[in-house]
């Protein structure tokens, strides 16, 4: 025969447990140099960024992923006066890999090469590398765009048709 089953909780200690999580997160900072004939403005107005987590959601500026495509305007970077260079710090991101785009670089009337580095490595020619994002850590991704003028020959043909004078034709027509 089985012992009854008790009917009351046995009197004695009584240990509670409480668990604590915090998300574990890290920063992502964004620097943006730029190089050459190019202004302040036209930068500003043209050049854009998308981050794209390992899982197809995108990265706002704000450190939250979404499912909606999201477009990092220059303009949206902190900017010091007299610097070549912007930044954007992203806080508060989810830990995992990000593939950095810099998504509009062309402006008209000018040729532009792109080279970007992780964290400080090797500059690698390219607009898009990837960037692993750790607990507590700032990982940084630097792209740099050195932009020259297209340039070009003009060649001017001047044609004279009718009697002139050799005085007419050696100067005195511009």
């Amino acid at each position: 025969m089985e012992p009854p089953l008790p009917t009351r909780p046995p009197s004695g200690p009584r240990v509670d447990f409480e668990n604590d999580y915090t998300k574990q997160t890290g920063t992502l900072e964004l620097t943006k140099t730029i190089k050459g004939d190019i202004t302040k403005e036209e930068a500003e107005g043209a050049l854009t960024f998308e981050i794209k987590a390992e899982n197809g959601k995108y990265l706002g500026k704000d450190g939250k992923l979404t499912e909606d495509k999201t477009e990092l305007m220059l303009a949206d970077f902190e900017h010091e006066a007299g610097s070549d260079s912007y930044t954007l710090k992203i806080e508060n991101v989810d830990l995992g890999n990000y593939t950095v785009t810099e998504t509009t670089k062309d402006i008209d009337g000018k040729d532009v090469t792109v080279t970007y580095s992780v964290d400080g490595g090797e500059k690698t020619e390219g607009t898009e590398t990837t960037a692993a994002v750790e607990d507590e850590k700032t990982t940084r991704v630097e792209f740099q765009n050195d932009y020259t003028k297209h340039t070009g020959t003009l060649e001017l043909t001047k044609t004279i048709k009718g009697y002139i004078t050799n005085e007419e034709a050696e100067g005195a027509l511009t």
